[in-house]
């Protein structure tokens, strides 16, 4: 699917997803649109805790696999910038959301992995 960059600064609904998959993503979602009003330590531990709990649900293939890095290392750009404090930067906002809705087109393809479905999750 061609993904037009300049049409997607606005996060993407998880309401395509398995609640089991959007509840994993949806905090990560929170802090990139809350930004900058949280703190680094937020940001890094949202991000880090919602991509454990992707891979503890889904199959990871080699696409979600560079999704997941894309979108982790945009949004991780977010805290390591200066402007952090005070001043938005829209345009690595922008680079953050465009990542996390390439994440969301890949997760909708996404397959329980054997764990979860031994916790009854399945779609």
């Amino acid at each position: 699917m061609a993904i037009d960059k300049g049409k997607m600064t606005r996060l993407l609904s998880l309401k395509m997803l398995p609640i089991a998959v959007a509840e994993t993503i949806e905090p990560w979602l929170a802090v990139v649109d809350a930004f900058p009003s949280c703190s680094d330590r937020v940001l890094r531990t949202t991000v880090a805790s919602a991509i454990t709990n992707i891979r503890r649900r889904v199959v990871v293939s080699d696409r979600l696999e560079m999704d997941l890095e894309r979108a982790q290392n945009a949004t991780i750009a977010l805290a390591g910038d200066e402007r952090w404090i005070g001043v938005a930067s829209s345009s690595d906002k922008d680079e953050a959301i465009v990542a996390l809705n390439t994440l969301i087109i890949s997760l909708l393809d996404a397959k329980p992995n054997g764990r979860a479905k031994d916790l009854g999750l399945d779609w």
